[in-house]
């Protein structure tokens, strides 16, 4: 029996899903025309800007192309790198680390916890070092690099 009713409830639904994507979805959605059937129906130039055509003219007027602003040099800033600070080293203050952010980028230089369970094994008296500046790829020169100290000078 529940075999039965399950293979009814299945052929029903599918019926209905049929009928409807059939009857009911291109009453309420049109399908839109292809691209080519749409260009072919477009009497202006295909080349030409997006210039509206004034009513008193002709459409096989020649088409002038929209005249384009000047465009201003800027001079782009110089902005001086800068180590940003958040957080604090103190426990008491409330942080629980001390991250240094570069300018250049916004790259994470380094990280301290400042927990007194957390120090340096070397130094004791020093936080530990969670992060720290990758310091191997500062001596390599890349093909792609804006600034070469030796070509700045």
């Amino acid at each position: 029996m529940e075999q039965k009713r399950l293979l009814i409830f299945v052929t029903l639904s599918a019926t209905v899903l049929f009928i409807w994507q059939l009857f009911v979805v291109p009453i309420f959605a049109p399908p839109q025309k292809p691209a080519q059937q749409q260009a072919a129906k477009d009497e202006l130039k295909h080349d030409a800007p997006l210039v509206a055509i004034k009513p008193g003219e002709s459409k096989n007027a020649e088409i002038k192309p929209a005249e384009q602003p000047q465009v201003k040099q800027v001079e782009l800033l110089k902005n001086p790198r800068k180590k940003i600070v958040l957080g604090s080293l103190d426990p008491d203050s409330g942080y629980f680390l001390q991250v240094s952010i570069s300018t250049q980028g916004a790259a994470v230089s380094d990280a301290f916890l400042n927990d007194p369970l957390y120090r340096d094994l070397k130094n004791q008296q020093q936080p530990l070092k969670v992060l720290d500046e990758f310091d191997g790829a500062k001596a390599m020169i890349r093909s792609l690099e804006t600034e070469i100290p030796q070509l700045d000078q």
